[in-house]
């Protein structure tokens, strides 16, 4: 079945734009992508691609209920599985779909002992660093609800590799500092409204659909230190927390042109993305400056522990497409060419607390027990604009008619120019510097770059499919028996499919 849409297409592209200028945001689950659709550049679709899908949904044939299981590799992991499952309950359709590894959680390890703490002996966890407590983790997890009704879907999903550890009893590191009520949390978690039209509003096309996108990122530590045996202070060891808010709209595919099998469509797509920060800090009391025992919350920035930088951020990416599609007797051919242009904004402000001077020790500074933060550093305001033209080109080859399919797909980068423009200022205690306005103009070019794949699709029944990867090394160099993942004989991205 050929695409009639690039809703997968402009999410990649919108991934590859925001990675290249460090902006960005996560975009939802991944749901199920078919090794079939991975193979042709993602321009033929089939049924493990359409059946969780809001506008694809109504092309998934079955009688009582069709099922999908899927190995590969997505969310940062190697050993993933991914299942599916759809009926029609009436009139109404219904899809849920899983994929994840579970609760792979990082490695947990402590030793315990009998400490000193105090004057008083304890047993107790000892662990290397605090760090070590919950180290970052492959773990990745999605479910997703799919609602097809008077030819409209409606999905609800979430995915997440939010994972946190929590530690109320009294612990130490190196035997040496002693803590309590420890909270350390790492991850995103990721939830995803989406609607489409399963049916073209006009009889040349036009399939509306959304989707709202809500990425909660977690990077934070919180804990208690033992200043004696009995006092305790609160400590920030970092916060990092986000909100992005995630839109992105398109149109669906127009036909302009039909005839003897050929079809040209054109489509557009449309993509926002903000992220907001809402996070504590630890401050100096003024009545002891040798004790960190202030938290200030709703801090509009990124603290590492050490250093404050307040930020926000704004992209934009617009995609008009041009989808070109043929179809023969044994061979279907499609090409797509997408002309990405993304734009944005970002600030970046470096603080530090207010400060005042100590009068018993001058030419020093100590923080202000207010806590109130103030430019310290660089304030700068990035602006970018980039164009980053695709093309796509997919063939079908039906080797043995509905039985054994060979795919390929071939992308072809043609490389983006992008310009930054960065206007900064440099501050010192609040107070900004004499002559330090300055302007950054950068004009780079990311070369071309080709990606050949290749699959295949062999349904032994019409109840019964398969669907694989072939191995095509990263250099787009071609082997048969070679024994490694490049060579055309190496199946990987194993799924099937079943219906009844």
């Amino acid at each position: 079945m050929a695409k009639k849409g690039i809703t997968s297409v402009a999410l990649t592209v919108v991934l590859f734009l925001f990675m290249g200028t460090g902006l960005y945001a996560q975009l939802g689950p991944r749901l199920i992508e078919s090794p079939e659709k991975e193979a042709t550049a993602t321009q033929f679709w089939s049924d493990p691609d359409n059946f969780i899908s809001v506008t694809g949904y109504n092309s998934v044939e079955f009688d009582k209920w069709f099922g999908v299981v899927s190995f590969a590799p997505f969310g940062g992991n190697a050993n993933n599985a991914q299942i599916g499952f759809a009926a029609n309950f009436g009139s109404v359709y219904t899809a849920l779909c899983y994929g994840g590894n579970m609760a792979r959680l990082g490695q947990h390890r402590y030793t315990e002992a009998e400490i000193n703490m105090y004057g008083t002996n304890k047993t107790m966890r000892n662990y290397t660093g605090l760090n070590a407590i919950n180290p970052s983790a492959p773990i990745y997890n999605e479910l997703a609800l799919l609602i097809g009704v008077a030819d409209m879907g409606f999905r609800l999903s979430v995915d997440s590799s939010y994972h946190t550890r929590k530690i109320d009893d009294v612990f130490t590191v190196n035997g040496t500092d002693f803590y309590k009520g420890f909270k350390d949390q790492r991850g995103n978690i990721n939830p995803e409204i989406a609607w489409g039209m399963a049916k073209p509003l006009l009889s040349n096309g036009l399939q509306p659909h959304a989707y709202l996108n809500f990425d909660f990122g977690r990077d934070s530590q919180k804990y208690q230190v033992y200043d004696n045996a009995s006092d305790l202070s609160d400590y920030i060891g970092r916060s990092n927390n986000s909100l992005s808010l995630g839109l992105t709209a398109a149109s669906g595919a127009y036909s302009i042109f039909n005839r003897g099998g050929f079809d040209l469509s054109l489509d557009l797509w449309y993509f926002f993305d903000i992220t907001t920060y809402n996070n504590e800090y630890n401050y100096l009391d003024e009545s002891d400056p040798t004790a960190m025992n202030g938290i200030k919350k709703g801090y509009k920035g990124r603290y590492d522990g050490t250093s404050f930088m307040e930020e926000s951020s704004n992209n934009h990416l617009v995609i008009p497409c041009v989808y070109a599609f043929w179809e023969g007797e044994k061979i279907s051919l499609a090409a797509e060419l997408d002309l990405g242009l993304g734009f944005g904004f970002e600030k970046n402000i470096d603080l530090d607390y207010r400060r005042i001077q100590d009068q018993l020790a001058p030419g020093t500074w100590l923080q202000d027990g207010s806590g109130v933060l103030v430019k310290d550093g660089s304030d700068a305001k990035i602006s970018y604009i980039m164009f980053n033209p695709v093309i796509y080109l997919g063939m079908k080859w039906a080797i043995v008619p509905e039985k054994f399919f060979f795919n390929a797909g071939l992308k072809l980068d043609l490389g983006y120019p992008q310009s930054t423009t960065k206007k900064s200022v440099e501050y010192n205690r609040g107070e900004k510097a004499n002559n330090s306005d300055e302007k950054d103009v950068t004009k780079d070019y990311t070369g071309a770059s080709t990606t050949l794949t290749l699959g295949v699709t062999f349904n032994p029944t019409v109840n019964l499919g398969f669907q694989a990867m072939c191995g095509v090394a990263a250099n787009n160099d071609l082997s048969v028996f070679n024994a490694t993942n490049s060579g055309l004989l190496y199946f990987s991205k194993i799924l099937a499919t079943l219906r009844f």
